[in-house]
């Protein structure tokens, strides 16, 4: 699907959804948003170009909605490659976070993120940010992290507030 003015996909209170396979394109806002108490699954999935004027993340976790994102590659996004709101849980594995105008992570408050096998590179600002209060984030071996003293390598980890991106643009790669 491609062109939205809005959310490409919206998966509401109560819903998830399951997709493989899928590409999501220039749409005008997220190009997928999970809502709160809301799950979403994608394998395989493609997002180009999400975002719009307004820099929305090209993935959305909203405060206590939970995301798993398997070989997916998230691209060229005018906002933030992945953002976990308040209590939000995202796991991403074999993911390429790549060129996001903003961080390529942000997961806020109590959120939960687990990134493993995964690339995060040349994005506008910093490759993973943990954002205000107590986040949890874990950085697994091979997560495109260039091995700085900041980026922690054993599976369930922690990770500093902020992880080091590849060929970032921005002041904290």
């Amino acid at each position: 699907m491609s062109g939205c003015a809005a959310n490409g996909v919206l998966v509401l209170a109560g819903c998830a959804l399951t997709a493989q396979g899928c590409t999501v394109a220039e749409c005008g806002e997220s190009g997928v948003a999970v809502g709160s108490g809301a799950a979403a699954t994608l394998s395989g999935c493609e997002l180009r170009a999400n975002g719009g004027s307004a820099g929305a993340a090209s993935v959305a976790i909203k405060p206590k909605g939970r995301a798993v994102l398997r070989e997916c590659r998230v691209l060229d996004g005018s906002g933030m490659g992945v953002s976990l709101g308040e209590g939000a849980e995202g796991e991403l594995e074999r993911c390429a976070l790549l060129r996001s105008g903003k961080a390529g992570l942000a997961a806020r408050g109590a959120a939960r993120l687990l990134l493993s096998e995964s690339e995060v590179a040349d994005g506008g600002a910093a490759g993973v940010m943990v954002l205000h209060g107590r986040g949890d984030a874990a950085a697994g071996a091979g997560a495109g992290c260039p091995g700085r003293a900041s980026c922690s390598a054993g599976r369930d980890s922690r990770a500093s507030p902020t992880l080091p991106c590849r060929g970032g643009r921005g002041r904290a790669c």
